[in-house]
C-alpha cells in the first residue's frame, strides 16, 4: 500500500493500557498494529435499513428452518414492535403465542403462493440456516443494509450498557455474542467499515441448540480491539503531483 508520509493512522500502544492513538506514516514502526477490514472498503446496492433490521433480528432471534419464520422476543421490545409492522408491511399476519415473559410470533402469509417474508430471507442468503451455521452470504450489501443489520443483531444479542475502570472513568459499552464464528467474524469485518474497532474473543460455553455439543461462544466488544491482517506501508512523497 502506498501512502503519503503525512496520512494518520489509528494505532493501538503495545504496552501499559494499549489505548488508541493517531500516528503518521513516518511514525510507523514494523509491529504497529493498524484495524483494517478484510473486505473490500465499499458499499454495494442490495438491502434498505429495513430489510437489513429484520435479517439481523432473525439471525439473533428467529427461526428460519420451519415452515413458517418466527421470532422470539419480549413483547414490550422495539424489535418485536418492528416485526409486527414489517410482517404488515409484506402482506404477512402475525400469530403471538405467550410464552412466560417473552412471546414467540410467527408470521403466516395471508395470500400467494409463497410466503413474502421467507422469499425476504432466502434473498438474503439466510433462510434454512440453524443458530451455529447462522451468516450472511459474501455480497455486496448496501451500507443502509449493514445499519438496519447490526442494530436488529445488537436488539437481540447484543447489550448495551454503561462501565466504570478503575480510575472511575465511565464510558460505554456495546458487546454482541454468537455461537456462530462466521457471523462473528463478519460483524466484526462490518463494523471496521464504519470505523469501529472491536476485540473479537472466544468463550467456551454450552449451547443448547446443538445437542450433544459444546461450540464455542464467540463474543465482540467494540470497544476494544477486533482483528488485524499484515500490512506493507511505502511512503510516497506527494509533493510532486
Amino acid at each position: 500500500m502506498q501512502v503519503a508520509p503525512g496520512q494518520q493512522w489509528v494505532t493501538q500502544r503495545r504496552r501499559g493500557r494499549q489505548a488508541w492513538e493517531w500516528k503518521r506514516s513516518l511514525a510507523l514502526v514494523p509491529g504497529d498494529r493498524i484495524p483494517l477490514s478484510l473486505t473490500a472498503g465499499r458499499f454495494g446496492r442490495k438491502g434498505t435499513s429495513d430489510e437489513g433490521y429484520f435479517v439481523g433480528a432473525m439471525l439473533g432471534d428467529g427461526g428460519m428452518t420451519s415452515c413458517t419464520p418466527e421470532f422470539h422476543g419480549d413483547p414490550e421490545d422495539g424489535a418485536v414492535s418492528f416485526m409486527r409492522t414489517f410482517a404488515a408491511k409484506n402482506g404477512c399476519g402475525v400469530r403471538e403465542i405467550p410464552q412466560g415473559s417473552i412471546v414467540r410470533l410467527r408470521f403466516p402469509y395471508l395470500s400467494g403462493p409463497r410466503n413474502p417474508l421467507t422469499q425476504c430471507l432466502r434473498r438474503f442468503g439466510v433462510w434454512g440456516q440453524s443458530c451455529a451455521e447462522k451468516h450472511l452470504p459474501e455480497e455486496a450489501f448496501s451500507r443502509s443494509f449493514w445499519v438496519g443489520c447490526i442494530s436488529g443483531l445488537i436488539d437481540t444479542d447484543g447489550h448495551v450498557r454503561v462501565r466504570r475502570n478503575l480510575k472511575g472513568t465511565v464510558h460505554g459499552s456495546v458487546e454482541y455474542a454468537t455461537v456462530s464464528p462466521v457471523l462473528a467474524r463478519q460483524i466484526a469485518d462490518a463494523l471496521l467499515r464504519f470505523g469501529v474497532t472491536s476485540r473479537h474473543r472466544v468463550l467456551r460455553t454450552f449451547c443448547s441448540c446443538v445437542p450433544d455439543t459444546k461450540p464455542p461462544g464467540w463474543e465482540i466488544s467494540h470497544m476494544q480491539l477486533a482483528m488485524l491482517r499484515p500490512l506493507k506501508v511505502t511512503c510516497t512523497d506527494t509533493t510532486k503531483a
